[in-house]
C-alpha cells in the first residue's frame, strides 16, 4: 500500500509541476527535467551512435515535451506520455545511424556489468535489432518498464509487448552466439 501512496504522491507532485510550468514557472519544468532526464538519456543512448548525439536528442525531446505540455492529460502518467514522445522522436530522427563496432564510445554504454568488451558487444547487437524489438527490449530490460507501460508508450497490447520481447531476446541470443563463434 505504501508503494501506491508513493506513486500517487509522485503523480500529484508532477501534476503540480506541470500546472506551474504552464503558468510560466521554469523552475517547475526543471524539476520534471531532473526527475526524467537520466532515464530518457539512457533511452537516447540506445538509439544514437554517440554520446553527443544522445545529448542533442535529449534536448530536442525536452523541447517537444515543453511545447506539447498543454496537450498532456491526466489520463496517463507523465513518464508514459514523455516516453511515447521520446520513442516517436527517436524513431523519426535522421541522426540514427549504425556505426562500426570499433568506434563505440565505451563511456556511453549504460550497464551494470564491469566487462567493458561485453557491454560494447551487447550495445552493438541491441542496435542491430529490428526497430520494434529494440524499443521493447530497451524499455523493458534496460530501463525497467512493465509490459503495461510499454504497451501504452508504444501503442500496443501488453501481450504484444511480451511477444516482441521474447523474439528480441531470442534474436539477441542468436546474434551473441555468432559473435562468440558459436554454431547456434
Amino acid at each position: 500500500m505504501l508503494m501506491v501512496n508513493q506513486n500517487q504522491g509522485h503523480m500529484n507532485e508532477e501534476w503540480q509541476w506541470i500546472q506551474h510550468t504552464l503558468d510560466g514557472n521554469t523552475t517547475a519544468f526543471e524539476a520534471l527535467y531532473k526527475r526524467h532526464a537520466q532515464k530518457l538519456f539512457s533511452l537516447c543512448l540506445h538509439f544514437c551512435s554517440t554520446k553527443e548525439d544522445a545529448e542533442e536528442e535529449l534536448q530536442e525531446i525536452f523541447i517537444k515535451l515543453l511545447k506539447g505540455l498543454k496537450t498532456f492529460r491526466r489520463e496517463a502518467l507523465f513518464s508514459t506520455w514523455a516516453y511515447r514522445i521520446a520513442v516517436n522522436h527517436l524513431c523519426r530522427s535522421k541522426k540514427k545511424k549504425i556505426i562500426p563496432f570499433e568506434k563505440f564510445e565505451v563511456e556511453t554504454i549504460p550497464s551494470r556489468s564491469p566487462n567493458i568488451h561485453l557491454n560494447i558487444v551487447l550495445t552493438d547487437v541491441i542496435r542491430q535489432l529490428p526497430e520494434k524489438m529494440k524499443q521493447v527490449f530497451v524499455l523493458h530490460d534496460r530501463l525497467g518498464f512493465t509490459h503495461d507501460e510499454i504497451g501504452t508508450i508504444l501503442g500496443c497490447k501488453t501481450v504484444t509487448s511480451r511477444s516482441i520481447l521474447c523474439r528480441a531476446r531470442m534474436g539477441l541470443r542468436e546474434k551473441l552466439s555468432r559473435v562468440r563463434g558459436g554454431n547456434k
